[in-house]
């Protein structure tokens, strides 16, 4: 049985591009275990290509946390996603997020509202109404249409 613990440092791992292989010898964890928590395909080739794509959606997906999250933000509060809901560490750390003032400044109001889907559960209601405000903020962010659009561009020239 893998533990809560064990399944915070898997994701945390992804996240820095090991693969489910690396995951799995240092962890001594079953490689089929590490791909279901990674949402991997189970066999060589399947999780190779997933880690790829993950990876080249990853750099794309930090580029754009630079454009409204502070230094060391992710770090901070994106362990929240994986906490255990009731412990005081997430409830202390939730009160905390509940404290950041709304903004008029959209990059402010982006950073605020992905800091508090950090605490709702995955595609519930309440993750759907904050990534749907969020889209709006993401929207008013001066030049971020080219932003995307360069981004989008440069990742097609690279495939």
């Amino acid at each position: 049985m893998i533990s809560t613990r064990q399944r915070q440092e898997i994701k945390s791992l992804q996240k820095i591009t090991f693969s489910a292989d690396a995951v799995s010898d240092s962890m001594k964890i079953p490689v089929e275990q590490v791909c279901d928590i990674m949402g991997y395909p189970k066999d060589k080739y399947g999780r190779n290509k997933a880690a790829k794509d993950y990876n080249f959606y990853e750099i794309d997906r930090v580029y754009f946390y630079t454009i409204f999250l502070h230094e060391g933000d992710f770090e901070k509060w994106q362990p929240a996603c994986y906490m255990d809901k009731l412990s005081d560490e997430f409830l202390n750390l939730k009160a905390e997020a509940d404290d950041i003032p709304p903004s008029t400044d959209p990059v402010m109001e982006m950073r605020r509202l992905w800091i508090l889907n950090r605490f709702t559960t995955y595609q519930k209601k309440e993750w759907t109404r904050l990534r749907d405000l969020g889209k709006i903020q993401w929207m008013k962010i001066p030049d971020i249409v080219e932003i995307t659009k360069k981004v989008a561009l440069d990742r097609s020239n690279a495939v």
